[in-house]
């Protein structure tokens, strides 16, 4: 028990560790007259409003206003930062003296060597603060109470850490670990283990602050730096056709494997899957100028018609005139045929073509539009062909046809219609390849899958130049839109959900008993964790939950300690 007697002659009694600002503030209470304890009015105080308000905010005369304290508070802080920085400099001397000191004990030396005397001869930084006119005396002082320790400590490791970086390594490599080290030694103080643990406080801070770090990037951003720009490229063309796929879809690879079960386990979550699907196949379709959202039988049929319209409108009564360019192409096409088809199946579309086109061009006679109408429509659909010389030969073919039919055009004086054609072979090459792969979908959805084998068909070297109105959206969703990375069923899924979340549940209800909760309470707690992953899945297949799973508010967190961190730390650490 600790008694200090009064000047009145009383006697206060305090227990053993009581600190010296709540003695003194005890004191002061009962040295305080009655009269002078209580609050006066300005005018009482003879103090005007605004003198009133600076004495409260900012202070004068003795610290007894919160303006005062705080005050205090960052001159303390602004000096110790001061000190920490003074520090720096004479880093590579301490660090001599440190080794020197070891050597010396190594060898059992009673008397310090020469270097050590030397080195201790050199002037102290922050002495020599003092002959600074900026700072002087002003960055020798220190904040009262455990409060100014306390700041004084983490200003000195801030001030050494901000030497080497900026405000962010500041904090982690200076005012955690001088707060950590503080915090450690009022509890040590005066033990023999005091300089060590300050030391090991000051040390293990940065990981501990770099793992929590980590973890509230996980909660706040749980994919910060983990989306593949090549593949966000992809997802951007997908939203840009008006296709949102699901967040797992969106992220993709392992780091998405855990959000594509959680989608796939929901309703809701499906639905999104699902809808991305139809939303591609909307995409497709209006390749074709159509606004069907499926690919059905009517809707295929309602585009072949009206494109069909297009052709015979262009090109009514309009007789075609082969030039000599027209027909070299056409005999490129029939030579490459001729050269890969089997002897035995040869098509003799590509023959009889050719002889047209010869015949029209010696005589001068031009060929019908009726007979070209024709020719592009054969040709149109061997382009699909699953024999590869009669698919190329027919891409090859048709090229000719098409230039012959606008060059007649442009002769025509029908120039207008060019473009409008060039569309139109656009839209029912892209038809075609959506009539082949609707074939392998009942429910008029095609997928990205389905597509891109069409594709390939027609030509894969424009498919893979990325060629067509519906390369690259193919090529996207064939990347994003992808099956989950497994061959489970919804019910399996859904199964999986609840036996997890049943074991949870049992081994959280069984240790809430075990750490002496009652049997009502420990059911509870192994309901609300039995629960917790179908609640967990619902919200992230929600639409807030899938934005919340791609945010990028937190960068990704860095290596929980760096060399530059604890090269930061030094000055701090050799000061203590």
């Amino acid at each position: 028990m600790i008694e200090i007697e009064l000047p009145d002659g009383r006697i206060l009694e305090f227990p053993e560790g009581t600190s010296q600002d709540v003695m003194r503030d005890a004191i002061q209470r009962l040295l305080t007259p009655a009269d002078a304890a209580k609050p006066t009015s300005p005018a009482e105080s003879g103090r005007t409003l605004g003198q009133t308000i600076y004495e409260n905010v900012i202070g004068s005369g003795e610290v007894d206003t919160p303006g005062e304290r705080l005050g205090q508070y960052i001159r303390g802080g602004t000096a110790a930062v001061a000190r920490g920085m003074a520090d720096v400099p004479a880093l590579p001397a301490n660090l001599a003296q440190l080794g020197a000191m070891g050597v010396e004990k190594a060898l059992g030396m009673e008397e310090p060597s020469m270097v050590s005397r030397g080195l201790a001869a050199l002037p102290d930084t922050r002495e020599m603060l003092g002959a600074v006119p900026v700072i002087g005396p002003e960055s020798r002082y220190q904040a009262p109470g455990t409060a100014g320790e306390f700041i004084s400590t983490a200003g000195e490791f801030a001030g050494g850490a901000g030497a080497f970086s900026g405000p962010r390594t500041m904090l982690k490599y200076g005012v955690a670990p001088g707060v950590a080290s503080e915090a450690v030694g009022q509890v040590t103080e005066g033990k023999p283990i005091e300089p060590y643990a300050r030391t090991a406080a000051a040390l293990l801070t940065p990981a501990a602050v770099g793992v929590a770090q980590k973890g509230i990037q996980r909660a706040v951003s749980p994919m910060a730096g983990q989306l593949d720009p090549s593949r966000m490229q992809a997802v951007e063309t997908l939203r840009e056709a008006g296709v949102t796929p699901t967040a797992g879809q969106a992220v993709g690879g392992r780091a998405a494997e855990g959000q594509l079960y959680r989608e796939a386990s929901t309703t809701a979550g499906r639905a999104l899957a699902d809808d991305a699907l139809e939303d591609f196949t909307a995409a497709a379709m209006r390749s074709v100028g159509s606004t069907a959202r499926k690919a059905t039988p009517d809707a295929l049929e309602e585009a072949t018609s009206r494109i069909g319209k297009v052709f015979d409108e262009a090109t009514a009564g309009v007789e075609v005139m082969p030039s000599s360019t027209d027909l070299t192409a056409m005999s490129k096409a029939l030579g490459v045929y001729r050269e890969l088809a089997p002897k035995d199946a040869v098509a003799p579309i590509f023959e009889n073509i050719n002889k047209a086109l010869v015949r029209s061009f010696r005589a001068g006679t031009p060929i019908p539009a009726s007979s070209v109408a024709s020719w592009r429509s054969n040709l149109s659909k061997l382009t699909t062909s699953a024999d590869t010389a009669t698919r190329n030969a027919a891409v090859s073919a048709l090229e000719a046809v098409d230039d012959a039919i606008n060059t007649s055009l442009v002769a025509a004086g029908k120039p207008e219609l060019v473009s409008k054609l060039s569309e139109a072979r656009n839209q029912y090459r892209n038809l075609l390849a959506l009539e082949r792969a609707a074939q392998r979908s009942e429910t008029g959805i095609i997928t990205p899958a389905q597509l891109r084998n069409a594709l390939l068909l027609q030509g894969r070297r424009r498919y893979v130049q990325g060629k067509g109105d519906l390369g690259p959206l193919t090529r996207a969703g064939a990347e994003v839109l992808g099956a989950l990375p497994n061959s489970g069923t919804q019910q399996r899924l859904s199964a999986g959900q609840v036996m997890s979340g049943a074991a949870g549940g049992t081994g959280a209800g069984l240790g809430a008993f075990g750490l002496g909760l009652d049997p009502m309470s420990a059911t509870a707690v192994g309901a609300a964790a039995a629960a917790a992953p179908a609640l967990r899945n619902q919200f992230l297949s929600s639409n807030m939950g899938q934005r919340y799973f791609l945010n990028q508010l937190m960068e990704q967190a860095g290596p929980a300690v760096t060399k530059e961190g604890a090269a930061a730390m030094l000055p701090g650490l050799l000061s203590q």
